[in-house]
């Protein structure tokens, strides 16, 4: 005996099924004989429709959706980047709480890497990356100078050159350099 189905709103409808539920619910609809003509050809037409909608919003949005890959680089980027195993790792493991230590991170690599390439005229090694950041990060008269540089920067957005330049200056600091340097080898 098929059951009966009383006539849902389409907001109730939609919220709880999906495309693949309402078309076996249709053809159900139309092999049900326990209930009159009209109530049945009202559920039919209210199953139809909702799947045309379903439909037609899902080519909407997929059509959108194409477009903005198409043409937003950034969109297209960030979608490949989260789909990464690798960056979703990472995110899962350091960037579950608060994501601004590893954008700070993420800026001072790459500020040490475009200065060690303009200071070494060659790519910066995976372990003198590794020992820099440490360094940096675990000794308060740098950390402190390149966080504050870098947050304002977060926070207050701007330029990157004038961020690269402030960093530079920092780096360039005969003073800081040298207690790097002195401390570190």
């Amino acid at each position: 005996m098929a059951c009966l189905i009383p006539k849902p709103s389409s907001q109730t409808l939609t919220t709880q099924l999906t495309l693949d539920e309402v078309l076996p619910l249709l053809k159900q609809e139309l092999q049900n004989t326990d209930i009159d003509l009209k109530t049945k050809l009202t559920n039919i037409r209210s199953y139809a429709t909702l799947g045309l909608y379903m439909l037609s919003t899902r080519e909407v949005v997929s059509q959108k959706g194409q477009d903005i890959l198409k043409n937003n680089e950034f969109m297209r980027d960030l979608v490949l980047l989260m789909k990464t195993p690798t960056f979703k790792r990472f995110r899962k493991k350091h960037m579950r709480n608060d994501a601004k230590p590893a954008l700070i991170y993420f800026e001072l690599y790459e500020m040490l890497e475009k200065f060690y390439k303009k200071q070494m005229k060659e790519s910066m090694p995976d372990d003198v990356a590794a020992e820099l950041l440490k360094s940096i990060i675990s000794r308060k008269e740098y950390r402190a100078p390149l966080i504050g540089i870098l947050h304002q920067y977060i926070q207050k957005g701007g330029s990157r050159k004038k961020l690269y330049q402030k960093l530079e200056e920092l780096f360039l600091d005969t003073e800081v350099t040298t207690t790097l340097t002195l401390k570190d080898h």
